[in-house]
């Protein structure tokens, strides 16, 4: 029940005069309030127009009734008020200002603040439902620790309040849950990066779009800060940051477009091709941009073709002497740890190659890009000038389980095809090693001589598999990363891993770091978002011909049959042929060797 304090505020408000104020903020702040009452309130962060600074009063006052999503599952009905500012004086002209619970609305985008995303106990981000505060922390509490997906959490509420005997009064639906959750946790990180507010668009509907444009700078702030973590937050122990190890994972995979020739251009490379992120079209391995260079099903390669073109690509060093197999690649070195795919596999393939990331000694996620193709030491490098680009350095030590392909192609490439820019001179001086867990498989005798970690005085008491146990628990998460569409997928890894991070670093996420005003946004942090990127027709010639050829046939046979008017078309026949062959077979003495072999095995 409510206290008569409460009571007499409302009837108070609804039976005011147009000069009153508005309900008091903190009439509702009681405990009795939220927990036990059948119908919820949500009212305005603030009474006051940020544009004209007019005092808004409850004749500026409108209300509508909302769905609340309470903890535990519970689904009650809620009452939601705004106010409306016509603006005064020189801002008269200027568009109405709608001011809810949790933002304002202007033309035609919500605008938040810290003071109104942390505003009362309840979350309104637009529509007919609005969430208890406590069921987005407690969502951010347990992906982290454990593996939470959108639909289970809300299957999880839906059962909780089953089986407690909660009011619902309609079930929640995992969509509505995974809406609210990926907006608040995109508004919350933006401004614990210091945005004093964030502008997103008024239909959810357009949302996607614009996390995906905003996603290069996004990715550029967490590259900054967690690539500074010891001096902005404090070291996490004596060897905080004394080494980034690089590395790929496999797991978290998802579908994309098959198509797989697209290029970009960097500054340190000429052309980079990294393949379409997008995801395909229904029922089509293609999306919407290249639905257009799916070939027919006669073209396309078989499976046992590319079955025989890869045993024989791993059979062909041993016959041929493997001077030819150690010069393949990149690194030319002896010890055939290159991760480069075979063509064939790589355009049959629906699915991305997971992704490389870039962590610190101490286990914080520092970088990381999506793979599409395969993990190739181009892809690599531009992750690592990236980073050095937003981030200002690198650690003096790094790993790599393929590092000595890596540090062969990056010596003995710069100035040549890769660009010696800064990030590509600090990154030459970076001492690289390879990491513990996979040095036992180099035998190369000048990665033994350069490679091992234990003769590196800098990796001494220094964890070399940090990426490796980061990706231990991310696997968890393939599940979800796979049901992905190609525009949430990198935001999701990104809000991932930064909450991941903060947990690490014990940083509670409210936390607000000067990260925009110090950090530099670089264009082509993201492949995928680069606006120097091409998209190449098809590239394999042959392809083409075999399309082509049968139209060209055609028309050439038209043009005989309208030149050789005079001569008789070949008419069909009744030829034995298979007895006609037997005696051409026995008139030269042709033997069957594989009958002649069964008898003889016989």
């Amino acid at each position: 029940m409510h206290s008569n304090e409460i009571i007499n505020g409302v009837l108070a408000f609804f039976h005011s005069r147009p000069d009153v104020q508005l309900i008091p903020r903190n009439m509702f702040d009681y405990d009795s309030c939220y927990s036990n009452s059948v119908f919820m309130h949500l009212v305005p962060f603030t009474d006051i127009c940020s544009l004209c600074n007019q005092q808004l009063t409850a004749s500026h006052s409108h209300s509508r009734q909302v769905k609340v999503i309470c903890a535990q599952g519970k689904v009650v009905f809620g009452t939601l008020f705004w106010l409306e500012c016509r603006h005064l004086g020189e801002h008269k002209k200027a568009p109405p200002y709608f001011i809810f619970p949790n933002f304002i609305r202007t033309a035609r985008e919500h605008i938040y603040t810290l003071i109104s995303l942390y505003h009362s106990k309840y979350v309104y981000i637009g529509g007919d439902y609005a969430f208890s505060r406590a069921v987005v922390t407690t969502y951010s509490s347990n992906v982290v620790n454990h593996v939470s997906s959108w639909w289970k959490t809300a299957d999880s509420l839906n059962l909780e309040a089953f089986n407690q005997d909660l009011e619902q009064v309609q079930p929640l639906c995992w969509k509505r849950l995974a809406q609210v959750l990926l907006v608040y946790h995109v508004l919350q990180f933006k401004l614990t990066m210091g945005c004093l507010n964030v502008k997103i668009p008024m239909s959810l509907n357009d949302f996607d779009d614009w996390i995906w444009n905003n996603y290069p700078k996004m990715l550029s702030w967490f590259i900054y800060l967690w690539s500074s973590h010891k001096q902005l937050i404090g070291p996490c122990h004596e060897k905080c940051s004394a080494a980034v190890i690089i590395d790929g994972h496999q797991k978290c995979r998802r579908r994309v477009c098959r198509y797989k020739d697209v290029e970009v251009k960097t500054d340190e490379f000429d052309k980079i091709v990294i393949g379409c992120c997008r995801s395909p079209m229904y029922r089509s391995h293609y999306c919407s941009l290249h639905r257009d260079q799916q070939l027919p099903a006669a073209t396309s390669l078989s499976a046992s073709n590319g079955y025989r073109t890869r045993f024989k690509g791993r059979k062909s060093p041993c016959k041929s002497g493997s001077k030819k197999g150690r010069n393949e690649g990149f690194g030319a070195t002896s010890c055939r740890t290159s991760k480069a795919q075979s063509d064939a596999y790589i355009r049959r393939c629906s699915r991305s190659f997971g992704l490389i990331a870039c962590v610190t000694n101490c286990r914080v996620f520092v970088s990381f890009g999506e793979i599409f193709r395969s993990e190739t030491l181009r892809e690599i490098l531009h992750l690592l000038f990236s980073t050095i680009r937003v981030a200002g350095n690198l650690p003096p030590a790094a790993c790599y389980d393929d590092g000595c392909q890596l540090v062969q192609y990056l010596h003995n490439h710069i100035g040549k095809d890769i660009v010696a820019t800064d990030a590509a001179t600090l990154l030459s001086n970076v001492k690289f090693s390879v990491d513990r867990t996979h040095f036992k498989n180099h035998v190369g005798e000048w990665c033994l001589a350069n490679m091992n970690p234990d003769d590196n005085r800098l990796l001494d008491e220094v964890n070399t598999e940090a990426a490796e146990q980061n990706f231990s628990w991310l696997k968890n998460y393939s599940s979800i990363i796979a049901a992905l569409g190609w525009r949430r997928a990198p935001v999701f890894l990104l809000l991932l891993f930064h909450m991941k991070n903060l947990a690490l670093c014990h940083v509670r996420p409210n936390r607000v770091f000067d990260i925009v005003n110090n950090c530099v946004v670089v264009p082509d942090v993201s492949l995928p978002h680069s606006e120097r990127i091409t998209q190449v027709v098809e590239t394999n010639s042959s392809l083409h011909s075999e399309r082509e050829s049968p139209r060209k046939i055609d028309e050439s046979a038209c043009d005989e049959k309208k030149i050789n008017v005079g001569i008789p078309m070949m008419e069909p026949t009744n030829t034995d042929w298979a007895a006609q062959v037997s005696i051409i077979r026995k008139n030269n003495n042709i033997v069957d060797t594989r009958r002649h072999k069964k008898l003889k095995r016989l």
